[in-house]
């Protein structure tokens, strides 16, 4: 029932032994009214207070804003940015820089930030309170998922490391000329990968850079099946996909058909066991043999 208005790196102590002491409760403020003859109600609190880079926009002492659980979630996802960047979340030259960062949450994250934690952090940032975790419980258990998943996450990278691999052979395949050397290596790499994404999925189903790289070293056999013309190598491969692309199923398909089309046409020059290349040749031979025999005879 009390907000602590100030959170930020200053005011979180950390002992030799990993204990953790919140300080300088100085502009606290209480949800409580039971608690009003020790500590100002938040309702009550209509001025400006608290540290401006870290602040959260309902601080700003507006008409109408509201302090809650809440805002002390989003100073601490302000404390989050800073570990993540190195970078306090709202910087600038003069205060009226820094209240229109402010007024412009969540600040921008760069996209080789870790998705899940951008994710939290962004959240517990949001403008408006009632899109951030509802409390700083919340905000933790968020956190300790982002921890549980970092077997996932390795894995993850792992598999793209071989991934990346997968593609820079296939760059170098020649479509309709199968090197067995090649060929094996690719389905190597592209075992290695599956195997790979398939274990992060396993710790984590929702990793999605394991998702995205699972389906992405399918779709590529699949392309270099179709180019060797295997069409049922390509269709294999393509059952492993959920919800393929239309226009490649429609591809696999097409060279199914094909496939199907070839092998009736070969089969109806099998007859009496002969291969299509042997066929008239055989004929001829047997033919010759006949008449030298009957004129050995006469």
């Amino acid at each position: 029932g009390i907000v602590h208005r100030d959170l930020k790196p200053e005011n979180v102590m950390v002992g030799e032994h990993g204990e953790v002491y919140v300080v300088d409760w100085g502009i606290a403020v209480t949800l409580r009214e039971e608690l009003a003859s020790r500590l100002p109600l938040a309702n009550k609190a209509s001025e400006l207070a608290g540290t401006p880079c870290y602040m959260a926009p309902e601080m700003l002492g507006r008409p109408g804003d509201q302090l809650s659980p809440r805002t002390d979630v989003y100073l601490l996802g302000a404390m989050l940015y800073e570990i993540m960047l190195s970078a306090r979340p709202h910087p600038g030259n003069s205060f009226a820089e820094i209240l229109a960062s402010v007024l412009a949450s969540p600040p921008p994250i760069p996209d080789d930030a870790p998705q899940e934690l951008t994710r939290i952090c962004t959240q517990a940032m949001a403008l408006h309170p009632h899109d951030r975790h509802a409390s700083a419980l919340d905000f933790k258990l968020a956190l300790e998922g982002f921890v549980r998943h970092r077997g996932s996450r390795r894995l993850a990278r792992r598999a793209s490391r071989r991934l990346e691999q997968l593609y820079g052979e296939l760059a170098q395949a020649e479509p309709g000329q199968r090197d067995p050397e090649r060929h094996l290596r690719l389905h190597r790499l592209h075992a290695e990968c599956r195997f790979a994404f398939r274990e992060a999925l396993k710790e984590w189903p929702e990793n999605g850079a394991a998702q995205r790289g699972l389906r992405a070293a399918t779709l590529s056999m699949v392309e270099y099946e179709l180019d060797n013309h295997d069409a049922r190598g390509a269709a294999t491969m393509l059952g492993r996909i959920s919800e393929p692309p239309p226009p490649l199923a429609k591809r696999v398909a097409e060279a199914e058909r094909r496939d199907e089309h070839e092998r009736a046409r070969m089969a109806m020059f099998r007859g009496g066991g002969l291969r299509p290349a042997l066929r008239y040749p055989a004929r001829l031979a047997l033919s010759v043999g006949l008449g030298a025999g009957v004129t050995l005879l006469m």
